[in-house]
């Protein structure tokens, strides 16, 4: 299973000498037919509590289906979404469930359990990174400041992860909500200027000598 760690840094210098703290961030591998659920829990929903939630049912991308159980719905969902499950909505009080797909996409969620409400997901988060279900991703916070190769070093040696690489707004946009629960507002990421053929550019270099190239403008300053 392979593992990676992201620091997400929002300021960009030609210089490696200022300390920042830094967010790591895990990639899971997952099987579908080894799935654990667990109960969905939010760090977003209620600010600086991890509180469980439920999938906002209007989204439409849920599938739904008459369901007698939990299990009976995950089994159920399996089928539906073709072994592409994310995680379900149960309504016990009308036996209703939905089913959410893997999909990039953030999804909405809701501490109010409305209607006896119990919303399952799955997962392969280390237990040393948090999950963030609205974008199906783990994250890492080290707190002690560092300059960016030593930060790098810290995400590679923790389960092989590497510092984030921001390519779609909704990574962006659940980075920027972790911070904020974090209460920081600066972290590194794998960005870096780069000097190259006479001109200066940003890549992303998530480990030493890989580098990519960036392919999004969802990379925010604060």
């Amino acid at each position: 299973m392979a593992k990676t760690c992201v620091k997400k840094r929002f300021q960009i210098f030609t210089t490696m000498l200022f300390l920042v703290s830094l967010v790591c961030y895990s990639i899971r591998s997952q099987r579908a037919n080894q799935a654990l659920f667990t109960r969905a829990c939010s760090y977003f929903a209620n600010f600086r509590q991890h509180v469980k939630v439920c999938f906002d049912d209007y989204m439409p991308i849920l599938k739904k289906l008459k369901s007698d159980s939990v299990a009976d719905c995950i089994q159920k969902c399996f089928v539906a979404t073709s072994m592409n499950l994310r995680g379900v909505n149960y309504l016990t009080s009308v036996q209703s469930c939905s089913c959410v797909p893997k999909m990039n996409v953030l999804l909405n969620v809701t501490p109010q359990l409305t209607g006896g409400c119990l919303a399952f997901v799955t997962h392969d988060c280390p237990p040393e990174f948090d999950y963030v279900v609205e974008n199906n991703k783990c994250y890492n916070y080290q707190q002690p400041q560092n300059t960016w190769n030593i930060s790098r070093d810290i995400c590679n040696s923790l389960l092989n992860a590497h510092p984030v690489v921001i390519d779609d707004p909704y990574e962006n946009s659940a980075l920027l909500s972790y911070f904020k629960e974090k209460w920081f507002s600066y972290s590194w990421t794998a960005g870096l200027r780069m000097f190259a053929n006479g001109t200066w550019f940003f890549g992303w270099e998530p480990y030493p000598d890989i580098y990519l190239n960036i392919k999004s403008e969802f990379v925010s300053v604060i």
